[in-house]
């Protein structure tokens, strides 16, 4: 089986978990939903084609390897809108501050709390999972080479400090397929003196493993941001460059 294989490093990520009222926390690794709308974005899919992403999400299969976990990191964000009945009529951001409000209506400010990660690198594989894909795996990785939309780690504050880095690799298994990508001279930069496996999460079904894990990041509609529960197994893997039996 192919699989397209690719990087995601960047200062600062954010991969959004449950978000309520004011805080905005991050998962400890990508989600299905962000790495296929960056996927998405790579190819030029329009955020409103709905068809479109869930096709992407019914016909392949997600992991994840955790090279390094980075540092959580939280910011203060402040936020102004328009009070009242200007909130929400305003078709720029210039509108909503400047062109459209009368200087007679107040503005909103909200603080909201959003976490990050820093200098965190994680490796993702998708492989087709029907027999007819809408688009190939040298599709994906040639879009991922020349995005059409840039790609962002989650945030559009956080682009990517890396080149994505695609390949297609042919192997049996998902692990075969991450054991042959990645570069220790990266990991051992961004992870000093690390000589344990990293953690693998892998689309159900397709591993065996001691742990499955829940989140809720399968796409149930792209439109209105809404999201269903999936089940990841979750398993420790050698690190790239990294022995079986733990080499450097």
């Amino acid at each position: 089986m192919e699989h397209v294989l690719f990087q995601l490093y960047g200062p600062l990520a954010s991969w959004g978990s449950v978000a309520v009222n004011v805080i905005r926390d991050s998962w400890d690794r990508p989600s299905k939903t962000a790495v296929l709308g960056l996927v998405a974005g790579a190819l030029g899919i329009d955020r409103a084609d709905e068809a479109a992403h869930r096709a992407l999400h019914a016909q392949w299969g997600f992991a994840v390897r955790v090279d390094a976990p980075g540092v959580p990191v939280t910011d203060f964000h402040t936020v102004q809108t328009p009070a009242g009945k200007w909130a929400g009529r305003c078709r720029t951001r210039r509108d909503e501050l400047v062109d459209m409000r009368p200087e007679s209506a107040a503005l909103s400010t909200t603080v909201s709390q959003r976490t990050y990660l820093q200098d965190a690198l994680f490796t993702v594989c998708l492989w087709p999972v029907v027999a007819a894909t809408e688009r190939t795996p040298v599709e994906l990785a040639a879009a991922l080479n020349a995005p059409a939309f840039i790609p962002y780690l989650g945030r559009r504050s956080c682009p990517a400090a890396l080149p994505l880095g695609p390949q297609i690799r042919e192997a049996d298994t998902v692990l075969e397929a991450l054991a042959g990508y990645g570069c220790p001279q990266l990991l051992s930069r961004l992870c000093p003196g690390r000589g344990v496996p990293c953690d693998v999460y892998v689309e159900d079904g397709w591993v065996e493993a001691p742990e499955t894990v829940f989140r809720h990041d399968a796409l149930a509609s792209r439109a209105a941001w809404q999201f269903k529960r999936r089940a990841e197994a979750h398993l420790r893997a050698p690190a790239p460059g990294m022995r079986e039996q733990g080499g450097e």
